[in-house]
């Protein structure tokens, strides 16, 4: 019995991870799909280390700039966990301008090293970029 509880954790396992990658691989292969002379540049931060830290929520501002030619379009910024919360970002940024992701960080429950992600998405080479944020939680 303990066997076949086993396996049934397994496949709902491979099931649950292979459903949240296969979203986001249908975003980057849908952005691949991008003519090159369309394609922009995105600059920004992408590592904040924390330290050691003892609240509870850690908040940040991050400018996120189109440094390229082109709009950037199709642009989205997906989080990786339910304690990460983010400002609604545009569908588009157009060349030069910079938009401020609000971000905000629950780390209740959080004991010793953390590390977070967040996912940029958008027309921009190679379509998808990461911020980490780190630290240690007392």
């Amino acid at each position: 019995m303990k066997n076949k509880s086993n396996i049934i954790l397994l496949h709902s396992l491979v099931l649950f991870f292979s459903m949240s990658c296969s979203k986001k691989d249908e975003t980057y292969v849908d952005l691949k799909k991008t003519p090159d002379n369309e394609l922009s540049k995105i600059c920004f931060q992408n590592l904040f280390d924390s330290d050691t830290v003892k609240s509870n929520e850690l908040s940040f501002k991050i400018p996120i700039k189109n440094c390229g030619k082109n709009t950037i379009k199709k642009f989205k910024i997906v989080t990786t966990c339910d304690c990460t919360s983010i400002s609604k970002a545009p569908k588009e940024l157009k060349a030069n301008d910079t938009y401020n992701l609000e971000l905000k960080i629950d780390l209740k429950g959080e004991k010793g090293y953390y590390k977070k992600q967040i996912l940029l998405y958008g027309t921009f080479f190679p379509y998808v970029k990461y911020i980490n944020f780190e630290g240690y939680k007392k």
